[in-house]
């Protein structure tokens, strides 16, 4: 079961495929985090290409979640869930950054401060505009 749900998620094509809005934006989210992981091997190995890839891939994730969040607005306790899973990928991603080589930190800190915006919009679309 956890085999077909990690072979599932690798693709973002195929996370985009899921018709149910809630568990394609949970899939995005679960599909940042093995990014993260991802990255996480990339700073030891230190290949850096592969790092801004990584990173990018991470960003793609994170922005399919809230994209496909804006469009399902009225399951705010599903939000509320990725909200916190989305700060716990802030707080890994502060992690690695500060674990990183120098040279590599200011790519993971784009991918942060991409994850703390869209941390921002996803909570404007639980709480609401005021």
């Amino acid at each position: 079961m956890t085999i077909l749900v990690l072979m599932l998620a690798l693709d973002l094509a195929a996370v985009k495929a899921e018709p149910d809005l809630v568990k394609r934006a949970n899939r995005a989210l679960d599909y940042a985090f093995e990014q993260l992981a991802e990255a996480r091997k990339l700073t030891s190995d230190g290949s850096a290409e592969a790092l801004k890839k990584t990173a990018e891939e991470i960003t793609a994730g994170i922005d399919l979640m809230v994209e496909t969040f804006s469009q399902a607005r009225r399951r705010t306790g599903d939000m509320k869930k990725a909200e916190i899973r989305l700060h716990d990928l802030i707080r890994r991603l502060e992690t690695l950054r500060q674990d990183a080589p120098f040279d590599e930190r200011a790519v993971i800190e784009s991918v942060e401060k991409r994850a703390r915006a869209s941390n921002e919009k996803l909570l404007e679309l639980v709480m609401g505009k005021r």
